[in-house]
């Protein structure tokens, strides 16, 4: 009794052209039919993939160009001192250090950086005594903070008693004399 006879496939290939069904072991005719089919394949993706690989060295190359740098949006804030400075009561100077020393910005105090800014707003026609407080739109800015640090200005200052913070916009403040004869 041989190998072949045992429905193993090996002697089968010798013996006819025609392999047993049976058999664990492919024709080896059909190996080179896969085996052709495969490196035909093969190349067709290395060939894609030269395509790809061109085009997304393109877009690559093309991302790598030096973007503009987008102006910042701010959050405008003003506080007129109009009425304090005009009566001598308070230097718009020391306003504008006071605030731009105590603002916190990641709870660090005067390290306002590029995301706020303080400054003094001046018209062509007429000179305003307002300050300007610009917040950057990504940082949590309120403009409760800008009034607590106004009167925590003028409580230092000791004129809190004579001045208020009024709001007359949704994004600004008015330091107005107060007149306690009134009340």
């Amino acid at each position: 009794m041989g190998i072949g006879d045992w429905g193993l496939g090996i002697g089968d290939w010798a013996q006819s052209p025609i392999p047993n069904p049976q058999s664990p072991i492919p024709n080896p005719q059909n190996i080179i039919i896969f085996f052709v089919f495969l490196n035909i394949i093969i190349k067709k993706l290395i060939i894609n993939l030269k395509i790809n690989k061109s085009i997304y060295s393109k877009m690559i190359q093309g991302s790598t160009k030096p973007k503009t740098k987008k102006d910042k949006n701010y959050k405008k804030f003003h506080v007129d001192f109009n009425a304090a400075v005009s009566n001598n009561l308070v230097s718009l100077e020391a306003a504008i250090k006071y605030l731009s020393s105590n603002i916190k910005v990641n709870g660090v105090k005067n390290k306002l950086g590029e995301s706020v800014k303080v400054s003094s707003l001046t018209q062509r026609d007429t000179q305003k005594n307002i300050i300007l407080v610009q917040a950057d739109n990504t940082m949590k800015f309120s403009k409760r903070y800008i009034k607590y640090l106004v009167k925590k200005f003028l409580k230092r200052e000791n004129i809190s008693l004579y001045l208020r913070v009024i709001s007359n916009a949704s994004n600004s403040y008015v330091v107005k004399l107060f007149n306690r004869n009134a009340e």
